[in-house]
């Protein structure tokens, strides 16, 4: 029965939807299924850790590639192509601001947080002192600063640098890197609207279908 009812959860190629897993307790880490046999996993799981010691290993991430069904078994083999995180910097372009505006995004349009600003004279800024991601928004005076360092969790550092001199509300959107071969040949048990992780036993549950 288990089986059979988790059938309906896998995509087939007759629909026109993806089908997503979200990692328990982690509703960022996604397995997206798609009609046509491929998938992409997107690891974004907090750990205030990765900035302290640098673990590119525990950097967030995408993975995509081809899923295949074996039995009750859903194997995944990831692609091997790879690329660094993204970064879309937009600047509101309205004149005569007196200071600029710094707002961060992630792929799901979330507001995320940055742990320090970084100063070009070696200054750094860091709110409170649980040394966790915090500062969701900054502001500063970039006609009196030529550019800024920002740190995050998962995303490593971006800087800012002011081209014209001017104050802009800016608002930047990070996507995570692309690891390839992470999956090769990696087995998902299938139980009802649950997928288990074999290798690193964690669950992943069905939560939609969507165009």
């Amino acid at each position: 029965m288990g089986c059979k009812n988790s059938e309906k959860k896998i995509p087939t190629k007759k629909q026109e939807t993806d089908t997503v897993y979200v990692l328990d307790s982690v509703p960022k880490t996604r397995l997206i299924l798609s009609p046509d046999s491929t998938f992409k996993f997107i690891k974004i799981n907090r750990n205030y850790f990765m900035y302290m010691f640098d673990r590119v290993d525990l950097s967030f991430f995408t993975t995509t590639g081809r899923w295949r069904i074996e039995g009750r078994d859903l194997i995944l083999n990831s692609n091997s192509d790879s690329s660094l995180p993204s970064v879309d910097v937009r600047l509101d372009t309205a004149h005569n601001l007196k200071i600029s505006t710094f707002r961060f995004y992630d792929i799901y349009n979330d507001s995320i947080a940055s742990w320090s600003v970084d100063y070009p004279d070696g200054t750094s800024a860091d709110l409170g002192s649980d040394m966790r991601d915090h500062i969701f928004e900054w502001s500063e005076d970039m006609t009196k600063v030529n550019s800024l360092k920002f740190v995050f969790t998962g995303y490593g550092h971006w800087k800012y640098s002011s081209t014209d001199g001017l104050n802009h509300n800016v608002s930047v959107h990070f996507a995570p890197l692309r690891r390839a071969n992470f999956f090769e040949n990696a087995i998902f048990k299938i139980h009802s609207d649950t997928l288990i992780d074999s290798s690193r036993k964690r669950a992943y549950y069905f939560i939609k279908k969507v165009n």
